[in-house]
């Protein structure tokens, strides 16, 4: 997709949970009162890249910018990031 950098743009990825495994719930206390989402879905970005961007000579030769998302399995007993 092409964006204008300081225009909104909507962008959608498809997520795949490739695993019968539960998902883990953090806190772990509070996974009995959450409900599962289907095995795959939809989700939207919904995001703007920052007039600035077309100002900056560091970013005169970048033509494309990915964005990626990973997703890890958490297990219980082990500390979890904090992105704040």
């Amino acid at each position: 997709m092409y964006v204008v950098p300081g225009e909104t743009a909507l962008a959608f990825y498809e997520a795949e949970k490739p695993t019968d495994k539960p998902v883990p719930v953090v806190p772990f206390e509070a996974g009995q009162y959450f409900s599962e989402n289907p095995q795959e879905v939809d989700r939207p970005v919904f995001f703007y890249i920052d007039t600035e961007f077309a100002e900056d000579p560091r970013m005169v030769n970048v033509d494309f910018i990915t964005l990626s998302y990973t997703f890890s399995e958490v297990k219980e007993g082990r500390p979890v990031p904090d992105y704040d």
